[in-house]
């Protein structure tokens, strides 16, 4: 009420205080709505900018990855620059806060380091534009547990990586997962369209949720422990995948050596 009561004073040009403070929140009002519409609408190459990232091996004998942001397209392909655990580039809005944290354990030589973003505009309109890429490289060599989540594409190409505990969290858009072939892993997935890919000689296991539909290509069997490769006891690797209550679709397929994720761009 006194918002339209300052409007009226300010539209009858009558001069009181009401048309002073009028104007003031009509001002106010036309940023806020202007701002909106402006990150909405803009090009991609206004609103948003790139980083290079990286962080090095040092002392550490195992990692502990973290990245995660609310919409971007994570790619994890290829082995990090020598002496380095991660690196890589991503792009973010200008309204999104980029944390980047890191430790190392001094007693077991563990190494931690976490990426993520988080919007900053209050009225979440970073949620309604398109995915920006975030290319992820790693060490091939460090044994490494790896979380990844975003409302985002995922593309993780895990077969180069001695990754033994990876946990994935999707939303309604697609994620592909190809799952390590150096190492035994457990990984727990949830999201809304999963494909994952099976390098030739690793073993799958799946279970957790049974209200979900999965398809497979070649040969599986059901058993009590869950929806097993028919050559997942004799498999050199093993790959066990619990899948949480809430996932939506499941496809297992072989991978192809020159299957790779697709590159992002903006």
């Amino acid at each position: 009420m006194l918002v339209i009561v300052l409007g009226l004073d300010l539209l009858l040009g009558r001069p009181s205080l009401g048309a002073a403070l009028g104007t003031v929140v009509f001002a106010c009002l036309a940023l806020v709505i202007g701002a909106g519409l402006f990150h909405v609408f803009a090009p991609n190459a206004w609103t948003a900018e790139r980083h290079s990232f990286s962080h090095p091996a040092a002392d550490a004998t195992s990692a502990t990855i973290t990245l995660a942001c609310e919409r971007c397209a994570i790619t994890i392909e290829g082995a990090a620059s020598a002496e380095q655990l991660i690196e890589g580039e991503v792009t973010v809005r200008r309204d999104e806060r980029l944390d980047q944290t890191s430790s190392l354990d001094a007693l077991d030589g563990n190494a931690t380091f976490s990426l993520t973003s988080e919007g900053r505009f209050p009225f979440g309109f970073a949620t309604s534009r398109e995915s920006l890429p975030w290319e992820v490289r790693l060490d091939p060599e460090l044994p490494l547990s790896i979380r990844v989540a975003t409302a985002g594409t995922l593309e993780l190409d895990l077969r180069p990586f001695l990754a033994s505990a990876i946990d994935v969290t999707a939303r309604e858009l697609p994620c592909a997962l190809w799952l390590p072939d150096r190492v035994d892993s457990t990984t727990y997935l949830s999201g809304d369209d999963i494909a994952i890919r099976v390098p030739d000689g690793v073993g799958v296991r799946i279970h957790g949720a049974t209200d979900i539909q999965i398809t497979t290509s070649g040969d599986f069997v059901q058993r009590e422990a869950g929806l097993e490769s028919a050559d997942y006891d004799r498999s050199a690797v093993r790959a066990d995948i619990l899948v949480r209550p809430g996932t939506g679709t499941i496809t297992v397929k072989p991978a192809v050596s020159d299957d790779q994720p697709e590159r992002q761009s903006i």
